[in-house]
């Protein structure tokens, strides 16, 4: 229940602050873009939770945000170039570096509209819902730029990506309590 209120959250800020729809952003189990999507694609991803108590639970959540971008554009001798911070071939589009620094923006620290969002939504501080998320997820790094090829030829990648690595929004637990 935590872990997919945390995801919705995180989906909903992202759709809402960067005016994203359906087909550009949304929860992916594996972090890829579903065929449906768009010239770029968010998707959001469970990495998992920690939890380090023995008397009750103290967990502190993970996430990814992958951001996707069709290499369509991108002379075979020129793919390199999107790890640039400008896009030579796309003039005018939102690059890998613009999405990977909007995510960033609107995720790092976002107390208010994420952390706060999803405490609402499964009700936690009530008697019988457990304890709070406490902090924010904030941006914890991320590998490097990935080639995701899901045509039909093996040879042909088709996106370039980042995974952008979230960590936080820790929630302490009594046992009796959990949720």
């Amino acid at each position: 229940m935590s872990m997919g209120a945390v995801l919705k959250q995180v989906r909903d800020h992202l759709r809402d602050a960067l005016s994203l729809g359906v087909d550009q952003c949304g929860i992916q189990p594996d972090g890829v873009p579903p065929d449906s999507a768009d010239e770029f694609y968010l998707a959001v991803n469970e990495m998992g939770v920690t939890s380090t108590a023995r008397e009750h639970l103290l967990e502190e959540y993970e996430i990814e945000v992958s951001v996707w971008r069709r290499a369509g554009g991108y002379p075979a001798d020129r793919r390199g170039d999107v790890q640039l911070s400008d896009d030579p071939y796309l003039a005018g589009i939102l690059t890998l570096d613009d999405l990977e620094r909007a995510v960033i923006r609107n995720l790092h620290g976002n107390y208010d509209d994420i952390t706060v969002a999803a405490n609402t939504a499964i009700g936690a501080g009530q008697a019988d819902r457990g304890d709070r998320f406490q902090l924010a997820l904030y941006y914890a790094g991320r590998g490097g730029t990935e080639i995701l090829q899901t045509g039909k030829e093996k040879t042909d990648p088709t996106w370039f990506g980042r995974r952008l690595k979230f960590v936080g929004m820790t929630r302490v637990q009594a046992l009796s309590m959990m949720q």
